[in-house]
């Protein structure tokens, strides 16, 4: 609480005067680490309250941690490897995403570009081999 945050402000301030940058930013990623600490801790407090072995307790607790808010829940959810939604649900974005690039003509042109450099590749390399067929002869 108060001493991590006084041997925060405490170097930043010596640090500005001192122009350390690279110190500066890196103090300040601390107090971020432990905000996300802190509400990914009260995700798994509310999971455990919902889905876990809290949702068979009866008590006034179960109820309350189904009516707060979850600030990473979607971000849990998201990316959960645990989770088979996440994972389709994954799937199906690339599969989106791969629709919209076919519909947009974006591989097809690609592809004849690929195939065009392919042709020129092709061509170089007889012209090549009948220069080299000439000079044995």
């Amino acid at each position: 609480g108060i001493f991590d945050m006084l041997s925060i402000i405490i170097p930043i301030v010596f640090n500005i005067l001192t122009l350390a940058v690279i110190d500066i930013f890196l103090r300040a990623l601390v107090p971020a680490s432990e905000l996300l600490g802190a509400a990914f801790s009260w995700h798994l407090y509310l999971d455990y309250f919902n889905s876990g072995g809290g949702s068979k307790d009866n008590s006034f607790m179960n109820s309350l941690a189904g009516s707060m808010p979850d600030p990473m829940g979607k971000l849990v959810d998201e990316v959960d490897p645990e989770e088979y939604r996440s994972l389709v649900a994954g799937v199906s974005k690339q599969g989106e995403q791969f629709q919209k690039s076919l519909e947009s003509g974006h591989v097809t042109k690609q592809v004849r570009k690929g195939a065009a450099a392919m042709q020129q590749g092709a061509e170089q390399l007889a012209e090549q081999l009948q220069q080299q067929q000439m000079q044995q002869q």
